[in-house]
Order: structure tokens, then C-alpha cells, then sequence
């Protein structure tokens, strides 16, 4: 992104002049980061430099990881020409469609697919005791959907070692299409208390397993 050359150039005309453009990257759900990656220009080639939209109003985070890659400060502007160049950069990234989605998973996302990938190997029974189970590989069809407790779920989570609340794998899970939203009680087994469950949307386990997700 060029700015009109002048003899004596500012800093912020500095910060315009290295830049070449910017690229921002979304997640896939709502809760995982923006990232911004800045394409500087040097003497030998093009440098990336990524930084967290939510790390973005104060040009501190930038500066630090510029000092870092090509080891001398980079331009020092003012907080409200900070906050202009960015509004600059991230028009000038939505006119050449240079906003999209982060090719790489996030930790959450991840998580998520994995016990996706767990739950799409369990086969479903009308027997609510076999379901309860510790341990159990079974699911219990309901409403059209494959319903698994969530103390299950949270056998899969510990078991694996993953560090994440129940609530975001919930969220999570239902941002990607995976189940229901929330959890629903279900009586499993008849005459004994309902359980609260995980409702899987069995057209979402079809074609995870045949490829499509």
C-alpha cells in the first residue's frame, strides 16, 4: 500500500510505505481468533507478521513481533493514525478479498473433531441400559437424533488428556453442525431418571463418515 512520496517521509508514511497489504484470517466458530497477518517489505523479501485482531488498538503487540522478525523498531506512529492505517488496511483487504477463513484448526476446533470422530463409532440401540454405561459405545436414537449422556462426553475429554469446559465443546460442536444446541434430558431407561444428553444430528455422522466433513 503505497502513500505519496515526500522528501522528508513521517512515520506514518514509513508504516504505509513497508507495508504491502494485510490478510486477515476468521476462524471457523465464534469464539476462535481473528488473526491479522501484516506483509511487510524489506530489502530481501517479504516478511508476515501475525497478530491477534483482539491485540490490535494498541500497536504495541505489532511492534514487538516486527523488533523480533527483522530486528530493528518499526515506525512509531500516534494512537489515532495507529487506528486509522488499520481501517485503511482492513478496507483495502476487503476489496481485494483478501478476508478469509483460517485454513488452520484452532485448539478448540480440533477438540471437537476429535470427539466428533469418537462419537461417529458408536452405534445406536434402543437399549437405554447398555447407553448408560460407563465406557459405553452405543447411542440412543431419539427425535431423530443420537443422543449421548454427558457424563460420556466427558469420560471422551478426560480420557484424551483435552483441557476444555464442557460448555465450550457444547458450543463448539453446535457451531460446526455437529448436534443440537445445549443439552436435553432424555429417560433412557424406562422408569429411571432422565439423563441430560448431547443430541447428534445423524446426517452430520453420515457424512463425516463418508468424507464430506
Amino acid at each position: 500500500m503505497e502513500r505519496p512520496a515526500s522528501e522528508e517521509m513521517s512515520q506514518l508514511d514509513k508504516l504505509y510505505a513497508i507495508t504491502d497489504h494485510v490478510e486477515i484470517k476468521v476462524g471457523r466458530v465464534k469464539d476462535d481468533s481473528v488473526i491479522w497477518e501484516f506483509h511487510i517489505i524489506t530489502d530481501i523479501e517479504i516478511i508476515i507478521i501475525q497478530v491477534d485482531a483482539e491485540k490490535l488498538e494498541n500497536q504495541g503487540v505489532f511492534r514487538a513481533q516486527y523488533l523480533k522478525k527483522l530486528h530493528t523498531p518499526a515506525p512509531l506512529v500516534k494512537s489515532k493514525e495507529w487506528l486509522n492505517f488499520l481501517q485503511v488496511m482492513r478496507e483495502d483487504a476487503r476489496n481485494r478479498k483478501a478476508i478469509s477463513q483460517n485454513p488452520e484448526e484452532s485448539e478448540n476446533v480440533y477438540i471437537a473433531r476429535q470427539v466428533f470422530d469418537e462419537i461417529c463409532s458408536f452405534e445406536p440401540t434402543e437399549d437405554g441400559n447398555i447407553v448408560v454405561k460407563k465406557q459405553s459405545r452405543k447411542v440412543f436414537p431419539h427425535l431423530g437424533y443420537h443422543c449421548v449422556p454427558s457424563t460420556r462426553i466427558e469420560e471422551i475429554v478426560q480420557q484424551r488428556g483435552y483441557k476444555i469446559a464442557q460448555n465450550t465443546l457444547s458450543k463448539t460442536m453446535t457451531e460446526l453442525g455437529m448436534k443440537a444446541p445445549g443439552t436435553k434430558v432424555v429417560r433412557i431407561v424406562t422408569g429411571q431418571k432422565s439423563y441430560r444428553c448431547w443430541w447428534f444430528d445423524p446426517i452430520e455422522i453420515a457424512r463425516y463418515k463418508e468424507g464430506e466433513l
